[in-house]
């Protein structure tokens, strides 16, 4: 069986990205002026960067909940299924 390689600078860049899209489905707008004031920035820095978000459906969320999960767990998290954002 072959298995691949990636590097840590990879892993990283798919964190991040996985971070993103799971922080973005999951955001909710807030009452507080400057907390939805940043939110807003947040989003839209992370649709400059992936415009599809805006068309995730369930399965999409749950996948990059997944993601988000293993590559923590691969880069040495304790937890093995920490979804934090």
């Amino acid at each position: 069986m072959v298995y691949l390689k990636r590097n840590r600078k990879e892993i990283l860049e798919y964190l991040d990205e996985a971070f993103d899209k799971v922080w973005y489905m999951r955001s909710h707008p807030c009452k507080d002026k400057n907390i939805e004031k940043r939110r807003k920035e947040a989003i839209k820095n992370v649709l400059g960067k992936y415009p599809e978000v805006q068309e995730y459906d369930n399965w999409d969320c749950g996948f990059y909940n997944g993601v988000l999960g293993t590559l923590r767990w691969v880069l040495g998290d304790d937890e093995k299924d920490n979804l934090d954002t």
